[in-house]
């Protein structure tokens, strides 16, 4: 299985406009993949809509990316884009796929590009240490890219800001989280709140 990190950068205030969009564009008969979440930003980078789909195959990955790189108007909104990027990931070898529900409505997305060494140390360190981080808040998906910059990305839900700030405090205070050495293989990291559309099967 192949996921996709969706990025779409937006005019000013259009972001509601590109989710739109999106929800038709990949309601399309010719559409290939399965759309598992999509966010708009609410912290972070601003004016963004950012999507998750899972592809069966990279070939069925490569062949939707495709379609809209090739589209007359991607995503049914080329009026209101700035620009828009399609990543492949595999998702971590020791992690269960992605569930659907609501498990929000406060969805963060933290991406780390990896020192060039990194990945396999790192892997190392999550496998050890993600069963107790889980069972204090779900995680969504954890995936490392295919394509680029070495570098990761994992999704996790909350009910709240305020339970954010004290489910992450208490686990940072048990000593749980993070992985132990896991820091120690970063090069840059970046952090997004996001909401839930309307459309999203991770609500």
């Amino acid at each position: 299985m192949i996921y996709e990190f969706g990025r779409f950068d937006t005019k000013i205030g259009a972001a509601p406009l590109v989710a739109a969009g999106i929800a038709s564009f990949m309601k399309e008969p010719e559409s290939l993949g399965a759309l598992m979440g999509a966010w708009v930003t609410e912290f972070g980078e601003l004016n963004q809509v950012l999507t998750l789909r899972a592809f069966e195959t990279y070939e069925d990955f490569a062949a939707e990316r495709k379609r809209a790189v090739t589209s007359t108007n991607p995503f049914h909104s080329a009026a209101h884009l700035v620009q828009f990027s399609l990543e492949p990931y595999q998702i971590f070898p020791f992690l269960e796929p992605p569930k659907l529900g609501k498990f929000g409505p406060i969805y963060e997305i933290r991406s780390y590009e990896l020192q060039p060494n990194g990945l396999n140390m790192m892997l190392e360190a999550w496998e050890v240490a993600v069963p107790a981080r889980i069972a204090v808040s779900p995680l969504i998906i954890a995936a490392y890219s295919l394509e680029g910059v070495p570098r990761f990305t994992h999704i996790w839900a909350y009910a709240s800001l305020e339970q954010r700030s004290q489910l992450r405090a208490e686990a940072v205070k048990s000593g749980i989280w993070p992985p132990k050495g896991g820091p120690t293989h970063l090069a840059t990291m970046r952090s997004t709140i996001a909401l839930p559309t309307a459309f999203s099967p991770l609500g």
